[in-house]
C-alpha cells in the first residue's frame, strides 16, 4: 500500500498543475478582455453610432453615343461617425467608374479624379454638375 501512494503523491503536484493551468488561463483571458473593454470605453469610441448612409437625390446625365455619361448623388449620412466614399458601382453601364469632382481651370470645366469623399456625421455630401460650388 505503501507504494501506491507513493505513486498517486507523484500525480498530485502534476494535478494540480493541470488544475491550476486550467483555471489560470480563463482568468487571464477574462482580465485582458476586460482591460481591452476598458480601455475601448475610456477612449470614448463606445456607444458612438455607426455612419448610417442615405442617399437623398440622385441625378443622371443622359449619354451619347459612344460617350461616357455622368452621375450625381447627394448623400446623408445620419450616423454618428465620419464616412469615407472610396468606390462607386454601375454594373448597368459597363464600364468603369470614378470619383470625381468639376473644377475649373482658366475658366473651363473640368474633371478632377479623387481617392475619396468624406460625408461627414450628421451632415450631407452633395455632388452638383455646377463648378465652383
Amino acid at each position: 500500500m505503501t507504494s501506491a501512494s507513493a505513486e498517486g503523491s507523484d500525480d498530485l503536484p502534476g494535478t494540480q498543475a493541470a488544475v491550476a493551468g486550467a483555471v489560470l488561463v480563463p482568468v487571464a483571458a477574462c482580465a485582458v478582455t476586460l482591460a481591452l473593454l476598458t480601455a475601448y470605453v475610456t477612449s470614448g469610441a463606445a456607444g458612438i453610432p455607426p455612419a448610417e448612409i442615405t442617399v437623398t437625390r440622385a441625378r443622371l446625365v443622359q449619354p451619347l453615343p459612344d460617350r461616357d455619361t455622368v452621375a450625381y448623388i447627394d448623400l446623408r449620412n445620419t450616423g454618428g461617425t465620419d464616412a469615407t466614399l472610396v468606390s462607386a458601382d454601375a454594373p448597368l453601364l459597363g464600364s468603369p467608374t470614378m470619383l470625381a469632382r468639376d473644377v475649373e481651370t482658366d475658366g473651363a470645366g473640368r474633371m478632377e479624379a479623387v481617392s475619396a469623399l468624406k460625408v461627414p456625421a450628421g451632415g450631407e455630401l452633395r455632388m452638383s454638375p455646377a463648378v465652383g460650388t
